[in-house]
C-alpha cells in the first residue's frame, strides 16, 4: 500500500549496535529492503577502519581500538 507523502512527517534515526558478527549489517539491510532504498540511508561504520583485517591481526588491535578508526 502506498503511503502519501506528508511533509508533517519527520526523518527517523535509527542506530544499530552490536558486537562482531552480531547481525547489524543484516538487520540494516532488511529494513533498507522492507522501506525502499528511497527511504533509507545506511552509514556502515566499518568504512571508517583505518586497518584490514589482516593489518589489525598484526599490529594486535581490534576495531574498538580508537587508533583503529579514521574518527
Amino acid at each position: 500500500m502506498a503511503v502519501p507523502f506528508d511533509a508533517t512527517i519527520r526523518p527517523i534515526i535509527l542506530g544499530i549496535v552490536g558486537d562482531s558478527a552480531a547481525g547489524k549489517t543484516t538487520v540494516s539491510r532488511g529494513i533498507a529492503q522492507i522501506l525502499g532504498p528511497a527511504h533509507v540511508s545506511v552509514l556502515c561504520t566499518d568504512d571508517y577502519h583505518r586497518f584490514n583485517r589482516q593489518q589489525r591481526k598484526d599490529l594486535g588491535i581490534t576495531p574498538l581500538n580508537p587508533e583503529c578508526n579514521y574518527l
